[in-house]
């Protein structure tokens, strides 16, 4: 009894221990990974604008975006930039003038970095191209419009199944043919003597409970007003 207090109270002892430390140590979360925050120009200073005058003009690509990577200013100035240079004719723009998109090049006969003087009048005739094909993309869709009203879609008609001209009452030759036929068939059913003697449903039922009446056929089963299903008479001709 003894030992199992001894063991009872070091259990306890260890247990507030561990407790006593897991409050003392606090969890360190590591720090991920911060982005350097850019130290951008909000306004130009002389270096920075003779800078822009000399390597800007140079470039094939001039968008907000470039000058403000090669001359660490923030987005509002390297717009102001593009602005500037456009009005003292150093660039060009590049397909239709939008404000949202300011897409611009290096003037045609300017220098570059690399002196390649077909490079600009590439991207000139490109922008010119590009407006032409807008303009067309822009005549055929008003002519599609303009033939999609003209022509009405014309439907295809179905297969229409013939009207069947049946009789609805017996003349002499339909009521001959119907004694000498019917009473062949091995199937007798209104469907099938109206299909034969092309006559009407009604009509067809009529006939059949004639020749039955005349002992010309036999019914086949219980008899049903729903089901009517008779046979060839036994030991009467076949078809």
């Amino acid at each position: 009894m003894g030992a199992n207090k001894v063991v009872q109270k070091s259990k306890e002892a260890k247990m507030k221990a561990a407790m006593a430390g897991g409050k003392s140590r606090k969890k360190k979360w590591a720090k991920g990974k911060v982005k350097e925050k850019l130290a951008n120009l909000v306004m130009f200073d002389k270096a920075t604008y003779d800078k822009m005058l000399k390597e800007i003009p140079k470039a094939k690509l001039i968008t907000p975006s470039v000058v403000s990577e090669r001359l660490k200013v923030n987005g509002s100035v390297a717009r102001v930039a593009i602005r500037h240079l456009e009005e003292k004719n150093m660039i060009m723009h590049v397909g239709e003038k939008s404000s949202k998109q300011m897409i611009y090049t290096r003037k045609i006969g300017g220098g570059e970095v690399g002196n390649h003087d077909t490079e600009p009048q590439f991207l000139a005739s490109n922008g010119r191209s590009q407006h032409l094909v807008q303009k067309s993309k822009e005549a055929k869709m008003k002519a599609a419009m303009a033939g999609g009203k003209s022509r009405k879609k014309k439907w295809a008609k179905g297969k229409v199944k013939e009207k069947l001209a049946n009789l609805v009452m017996f003349d002499k030759a339909t009521y001959d043919k119907m004694l000498k036929e019917i009473p062949k068939a091995k199937l007798i059913t209104p469907s099938v003597v109206s299909e034969r003697l092309k006559v009407n449903g009604s009509v067809a039922r009529v006939a059949i409970r004639h020749l039955e009446e005349k002992n010309m056929i036999m019914h086949v089963g219980e008899k049903s007003s729903k089901q009517m299903i008779y046979t060839r008479k036994i030991g009467g001709g076949e078809d």
